[in-house]
């Protein structure tokens, strides 16, 4: 969800979710022989404002909340012959986001992911909004 609905933007705001999805859209794109594996997902997020500062984008400037980001998402993959466990991965996206009246302005995260506890991959993310049309 938007961040700014989920809690209000002022210093020092905090907010821990966490939570399961439903794994049955995500399966359909895993197939294996003819059966889908099914899961058990969870997610974890917390984020955190830690102050305000002037952030420039599509050639404007926007007064931001700083918060600071982490999710995690975990799937246990169930076999689809036998309901044993055949598989764990994990996604963790931690770093920034800064948030203005119109919404995400600007993101600096970084993703790692794991199978079985070992890391996988890191990507570095850096997203910064190009230009606004309102209404």
């Amino acid at each position: 969800p938007h961040v700014s609905s989920v809690f209000p933007l002022v210093k020092g705001a905090k907010k821990i979710n966490t939570g399961k999805f439903d794994l049955e859209i995500l399966g359909e794109g895993i197939r294996y022989g003819s059966k889908a594996p099914q899961g058990i997902g969870t997610y974890e997020r917390r984020i955190y404002v830690e102050g305000f500062e002037d952030i420039e984008a599509g050639g404007k400037t926007y007064r931001c909340a700083r918060v600071k980001y982490y999710m995690k998402h975990s799937i246990i993959f169930l076999s689809p012959y036998d309901n044993e466990d055949w598989g764990k991965t994990e996604w963790i996206e931690e770093g920034y986001h800064w948030y203005s009246d119109i919404g995400l302005v600007k993101k600096e995260v970084t993703i790692k992911t794991y199978w079985w506890g070992e890391l996988e991959k890191t990507d570095k993310v850096s997203i910064t909004l190009t230009g606004v049309t309102m209404p």
